[in-house]
């Protein structure tokens, strides 16, 4: 199964996140170890992998060193490049529903591409006409 999956749940992964209630970090590392298992194929945007960067202050190299390592010596990472219409679908559907751009260009990517979105950003709930969304831990 492929699924596009949202930068949160690279950050929970790697940062081993919690919000003092629930395991977000262990969710996501389970997700992850389902996709090195070969249950998933992660796709990811350009715009996922320079927000990743960007907030754990990694070069490339270390972001495949250090987070998607696993994924990528088994063949289940793609990375997916949001074309110039894309990103302007996205430019206006953020400015109709007051959303960031990333997540429009998420939403906009999986609606064509057919994918399944992973993440726990709440902000997915405004887009769920453009694509389904789900946390790693409602994944069957």
């Amino acid at each position: 199964m492929k699924v596009l999956v949202d930068s949160n749940i690279f950050l929970d992964y790697y940062l081993n996140r919690s919000d003092g209630l629930i395991p977000i970090g262990e969710f996501a590392f389970r997700f992850i170890q389902e996709a090195i298992g070969c249950k998933y194929l992660v796709i990811v945007s350009s715009s996922v992998i320079g927000e990743v960067k960007d907030k754990l202050g990694f070069s490339e190299f270390e972001l495949n060193e250090k987070v998607f390592k696993g994924l990528i010596k088994r063949n289940k990472f793609e990375i997916i490049e949001e074309t110039t219409e894309q990103v302007i679908k996205a430019r206006k559907l953020s400015l109709e529903r007051n959303l960031p751009v990333v997540d429009c260009v998420q939403a906009i990517i999986a609606h064509e591409e057919n994918l399944l979105i992973v993440s726990r950003d709440f902000h997915f709930n405004e887009l769920n006409d453009f694509a389904e969304t789900l946390k790693p831990e409602d994944l069957e």
